[in-house]
């Protein structure tokens, strides 16, 4: 199950930027982000994966964003871009 290591919310104009922080990021693990208008998100791994062609993916739905990333304990950034 992931980590949150730490979180931080940046705005501009009508849009906000929430960054999240994870450590022990796991295949498949959820994070419920709380946020109704998402309009867009993405991974930035922060680790080297065993094998090169192992990135990370997600998929979101009413705001809860199911990760894969075809091995465990991996560490990543994420950015969830909102309405105001």
């Amino acid at each position: 199950m992931a980590t949150v290591t730490s979180t931080w919310i940046e705005s501009f104009g009508s849009l906000t930027l929430n960054i999240v922080k994870f450590s022990d990021l796991d295949d498949d693990d959820t994070y419920d982000t709380g946020i109704p208008s998402i309009v867009g998100y993405w991974f930035q791994q922060t680790d080297n994966a065993t094998d090169a062609q192992f990135g990370i993916a997600a998929s979101e739905s009413k705001g809860v964003i199911t990760v894969y990333t075809d091995e465990d304990d991996r560490t990543a950034i994420l950015y969830i871009l909102s309405k105001s």
